[in-house]
């Protein structure tokens, strides 16, 4: 047992330092696994990418639509009185889609949406040596903001159980990023700022309470081009947990 632990802990160590690196950060990718007309959902989920709100509607027995908000809002980190770090991150998107209902059993969805972001980081530090006054001014800044822009297909399958559902979710997506400011980089020389993107995530859903259900997902992001533009520098992983609320506005 204590081995396991110690595995886990630097698994978790691994995927944080991974998540830490990056400017561009995932939202949680929404899944509603719809089952019937007039289905409606709302969600809230805990991330690496800080806090997302997610909802769906079913219009009809093949009709969906989506949508979702996530937000760092402001996070400081203080290392010294000279050295912090200050990020921010907000994006919303909507989307429609078609869900098929052949077998119950089976989860077979496909949604286009479109979405538009901004995410920035602040850091500064100064230095730690002893004849040096904290009020010395830093040796270094870094300022990094951008907005975008972002269109994906995406596509769910997976499967329904008893009290557990879950699904693959491959997508693909163009971003366009605009508005950028980065003081480390030579980003007038760049010409494209649109790229094409893709991603992965795996869904899972169990039932504790007759409309409320706990909700895993890992989510994977694989830039296909543009890969080494260091002006969205993105975060590879994504781990988030929340709870789904069906609203009982369909008939069982």
């Amino acid at each position: 047992m204590t081995r396991l632990c110690r595995q886990s802990a630097i698994i978790i160590l691994i995927i944080s330092s991974l998540y830490s690196c990056g400017v561009y950060r995932q939202n949680v990718v929404n899944t509603p696994h719809f089952t019937a007309k007039n289905q409606a959902q709302i969600a809230g989920y805990l991330s690496f990418s800080g806090y997302d709100i997610q909802t769906s509607y079913s219009v009809t027995n093949k009709i969906g639509l989506l949508a979702n908000y996530s937000t760092l809002g402001t996070k400081r980190k203080d290392y010294s009185s000279t050295n912090y770090s200050i990020d921010r991150h907000y994006f919303s998107e909507f989307g429609l889609g078609y869900y098929s209902l052949k077998d119950v059993t089976k989860i077979r969805e496909v949604f286009i949406l479109a979405g538009q972001g901004m995410t920035s980081r602040f850091s500064t530090g100064g230095s730690n040596a002893s004849n040096i006054s904290a009020t010395t001014t830093p040796y270094f800044e870094n300022s990094n903001s951008l907005n975008y822009t972002r269109f994906v297909l995406q596509a769910d399958f997976g499967k329904r159980e008893e009290k557990i559902e879950y699904s693959f979710s491959p997508r693909i997506f163009l971003i366009n990023f605009y508005n950028i400011e980065d003081n480390n980089t030579l980003i007038n020389s760049i010409q494209s700022k649109t790229f094409l993107w893709s991603d992965i995530s795996l869904t899972a859903k169990y039932s504790f309470l007759k409309y409320f259900k706990i909700n895993g997902q890992i989510h994977v992001t694989l830039p296909i081009t543009g890969f080494h533009q260091a002006y969205f520098d993105s975060s590879p992983f994504n781990l988030s947990l929340g709870v789904l609320m069906n609203l009982p506005f369909h008939k069982e």
